[in-house]
């Protein structure tokens, strides 16, 4: 009766390391090939004060308001959405966004807000 206790025991404890190892990490993104996202490109506010964009075919990019330029990474998810990670942030940001045209529009997932960008030609 001891031996499947014990066994049931470890595979617990064995469970348990995984779940905690595998969460281990800073979460950021990954800069990886992004060379077919339509968001390739840099993109240029359209209200003033917000930051420019620009998206690099190796996942890696800016983010720019005024002289402040902030590396980032990003992985666009193909489904409408991208993440990003920067410098300074403490966890993966997730936006939708959708292009019509020269206009890429970027939606915050929790608010809804949404913000406009034309493509720098």
């Amino acid at each position: 009766m001891k031996k499947p206790v014990r066994i049931i025991a470890l595979v617990l404890c064995l469970t348990a390391a995984l779940f905690v190892l595998s969460s281990c990490g800073n979460g950021a993104v990954k800069a990886s090939d992004q060379s077919k996202s339509p968001l390739i490109g840099t993109w240029i506010a359209q209200k003033k004060g917000d930051s420019d964009y620009t998206f690099n075919a190796d996942g890696t990019g800016t983010l720019q308001r005024g002289e402040i330029i902030e590396k980032m990474t990003f992985a666009d998810k193909g489904d409408g959405t991208f993440e990003m990670s920067t410098e300074h942030a403490q966890t993966p940001i997730k936006e939708g966004y959708r292009i019509e045209g020269d206009t890429l529009y970027t939606i915050d997932l929790k608010l809804g807000f949404e913000d406009a960008y034309t493509r720098k030609q």
